[in-house]
């Protein structure tokens, strides 16, 4: 989308890339931009209840990394609001398990099952879902 930015009214959102020059960016590259194939070093972070889909798929959308906010929410509504993600945008997003969630095992394996990149984690030790991530 380099180069287009369009307002999406059904979604209330900006299509197109903040590093595109014409709308001010810069094409930064760094190591992180590279290592999560985003455009910007920019990684919103996984606000639970606040960072759902349509604000991840927004901030990826725009080139930066969206994180999807778990919370303690179960299993079935993280998948989905990364399959509404999806629909808006095919950039990566990610998701962030809070690992005091008595659901947190079922959503590591949502986080699997759907082919999520990249998860960050709060709340406890990822030391148990490392080896399956």
């Amino acid at each position: 989308m380099a180069g287009k930015r369009s307002r999406d009214p059904a979604m209330g959102i900006w299509q197109g890339s903040i590093t595109d020059k014409k709308f001010g960016g810069n094409g930064m590259k760094t190591k992180i931009t590279e290592l999560l194939q985003i455009e910007a070093p920019i990684i919103q972070g996984g606000m639970a209840w606040v960072a759902e889909h349509s604000l991840a798929a927004a901030v990826s959308a725009a080139g930066g990394l969206g994180i999807i906010g778990a919370a303690n929410a179960p299993a079935d509504w993280v998948r989905d609001e990364i399959r509404k993600a999806r629909e808006i945008t095919d950039r990566p997003i990610g998701v962030n398990v809070m690992l005091m969630n008595p659901n947190a095992p079922e959503v590591a394996q949502v986080v699997i099952e759907e082919g999520v990149p990249i998860v960050t984690t709060g709340a406890g030790n990822p030391g148990k879902f490392i080896p399956m991530w």
